[in-house]
């Protein structure tokens, strides 16, 4: 007969390698899936499209978190000039961020309806074309299918993590470089979500403007400054909404950039608008932090000492590359403006709302810049491969200490 144990049997004290793999790894999925809020699809992209176009976006988010922080620092940079710029307190954060991703289709006269956003939705209104969409805060949020028990459960799974990794380090018990990466990834996404908090969730259906002029009496009335031929919308003379990275680099080797369907459908998330100095420096701030918590990682036990020399160098590559990129930039603000970008004063319209500086002359992307940008990009890449591998070769031998369990955080609930 087998025999029984009596009483309350307490948890084990230890844990095993899968236990590190799948906390961390189920953290950040919950994450990155809960804190995409991509724009609205075409009228014709299926499900499976839709769903595909979220998972590669899930994916950037994993191994370049950067990249989406980028994105969303942007997109809240423009929502909250055009808060200023409209100057109305009918028009909040939230209506700019539902224009920016598309929630508005304009259907001019005898033409084909196309998203406009925000920057071009505040032209037409100020120069009476259409009135601000009467359309309140609450019913964007109708709209808006944001999950609230899975970010419920993402919230109880980061606190969790996050205090179970911090737990460990005041105990000195081994922190994996796998547990480090994926705090990384959870403090980036954590910023992102907070750029994106009034950024409605999983949109579909778009809101229809109807105007009476078509877009020819537009073009014809706003004069020479609608002269250039169109990429994107007929629109374009008032904001561009193509990927902000491809006009000038592309058009220098000659390759096009326009999307097989004009005027687009919907609008694109590879988008950085205009990003002001003050925000340029808390984005590279950010960027720098991020990349600065893999040099935590220094001193961690490792394979062997080769691996740990990678891993250090590929670690401040990542925080060197991320001071040069931000010296690049603020070259680029020079050339462009004829000053230097630190010191640049943002112009400012009568209603004290933020524009982008005047470029000065013909400006063109040098190929200096370009072999620079893209020596850097190559650079970071590689680096940050490295680090992606060796969270994972890593794991083949760990300090005794990493399979130590922290007993008390097991009593916070967490997946």
């Amino acid at each position: 007969m087998e025999q029984l144990t009596h009483g309350w049997a307490s948890q084990p004290d230890s844990r095993g390698t899968l236990d590190i793999v799948w906390s961390s790894l189920l953290t950040v999925f919950l994450c990155t899936w809960t804190v995409l809020c991509l724009n609205l699809p075409a009228r014709t992209d299926s499900y499976f499209k839709f769903m595909l176009r979220k998972l590669r976006w899930m994916l950037l988010a994993t191994i370049g978190p950067e990249f989406v922080l980028s994105f969303a620092i942007g997109q809240w940079a423009s929502a909250n000039r055009s808060v200023k710029d409209f100057d109305d307190p009918r028009w909040t954060m939230r209506h700019a961020f539902f224009a920016d991703m598309g929630g508005f289709v304009l259907q001019p006269r005898e033409s084909v309806p196309l998203p406009v956003n925000a920057k071009q939705l505040h032209w037409l209104v100020s120069h009476g074309y259409t009135s601000i969409p009467a359309i309140e805060q609450k019913d964007i949020s109708d709209k808006s299918k944001a999950d609230g028990f899975a970010k419920f459960i993402t919230i109880f799974q980061v606190s969790w993590f996050i205090l179970a990794t911090l737990s460990r380090g005041i105990q000195h018990l081994a922190i994996t470089t796998f547990e480090l990466s994926a705090i990384a990834i959870v403090a980036g996404t954590l910023v992102t979500f907070l750029c994106w908090l009034n950024k409605p969730l999983d949109l579909v259906v778009p809101i229809i403007i109807d105007i009476v002029a078509s877009i020819s009496e537009i073009l014809i009335q706003a004069g020479d400054q609608a002269k250039m031929p169109y990429t994107q919308t007929p629109l374009d003379f008032i904001d561009n909404q193509g990927p902000s990275w491809s006009t000038d680099v592309m058009s220098k080797v000659s390759i096009k950039t326009g999307p097989q369907q004009r005027p687009l459908e919907r609008l694109g998330n590879d988008r950085i608008p205009h990003l002001t100095t003050p925000v340029t420096i808390v984005l590279f701030v950010l960027t720098f932090i991020y990349s600065g918590i893999h040099m935590v990682d220094w001193n961690f036990s490792f394979p062997s000492p080769e691996e740990k020399l990678l891993w250090r160098i590929c670690s401040t590559i990542l925080v060197v590359t991320t001071v040069l990129f931000w010296v690049v930039d603020r070259s680029d603000t020079w050339h462009r403006h004829g000053l230097w970008g630190f010191w640049l004063r943002q112009l400012t319209s009568s209603k004290g709302a933020i524009v982008e500086p005047p470029v000065r002359g013909e400006y063109r992307v040098s190929w200096i810049q370009m072999a620079v940008n893209g020596l850097l990009m190559v650079t970071y890449t590689l680096a940050r491969i490295y680090l992606m591998v060796e969270v994972f070769v890593g794991l083949r031998a760990l300090p005794e200490t990493a399979f130590v369990n922290v007993e008390w955080i097991n009593f916070i609930p967490h997946v």
